[in-house]
């Protein structure tokens, strides 16, 4: 028997709880979380993660003061300039001293039971915009 792998992984999760979209979709966003603060300790960027910054603030990892967004490109739900998720620059707008905020946008897949994961170089990009220094 072969061991799982992070995409056979995904699509158990998927069969077995796809009445329930937001769990997958879920998993899949902790999944690519996980994915990018790995290449980012990897380059040397202390990133950090916590489920109650995603659901309380919309921060999906940050480094220092400097909060990070991991999204899929989409019009009605969010992109670039538009959607109707709140962003979360609206949530810590008045936060002193101010945060930072960057972002990964990717472009829409129509793919079911596969994690969307960002570009290696999308990441070394983000990285290279972020305060590098040794992980603990």
């Amino acid at each position: 028997m072969m061991p799982p792998t992070l995409q056979t992984t995904c699509a158990e999760v998927t069969n077995r709880f796809g009445s329930s979209q937001r769990v997958g979709n879920a998993y899949y966003s902790f999944l690519r979380e996980l994915y990018v603060v790995a290449l980012l300790r990897d380059r040397g960027v202390d990133a950090r993660f916590h489920p109650l910054a995603d659901a309380l603030f919309r921060v999906d990892l940050w480094v220092d003061r400097t909060n990070v967004s991991l999204f899929i490109g989409n019009n009605l739900f969010r992109s670039s300039t538009t959607g109707c998720k709140d962003r979360p620059e609206l949530f810590l707008a008045d936060a002193s001293p101010p945060f930072q905020h960057e972002s990964i946008q990717l472009p829409v897949q129509h793919r079911f039971g596969v994690v969307h994961l960002p570009e290696v170089d999308a990441v070394r990009e983000l990285a290279s915009r972020l305060p590098s220094r040794p992980t603990a």
